[in-house]
């Protein structure tokens, strides 16, 4: 249920995602598809990073 509640919740911030995410959100998106949401933290953290 997690799961999917993860998925769902890409889908309703998809737009702020994609600002946030820019050319990555599609490789992000992905990751979330695959249930890599190990994966999909390492992104944000990465993207997100005050040396980012």
């Amino acid at each position: 249920a997690g799961d999917v509640g993860v998925q769902a919740l890409l889908r309703q911030q998809s737009t702020r995602l994609r600002q946030c995410l820019g050319s990555e959100f599609e490789y992000f998106e992905q990751l979330i598809s695959d249930f890599d949401f190990e994966a999909a933290l390492g992104l944000l953290n990465r993207t997100h990073s005050p040396d980012a």
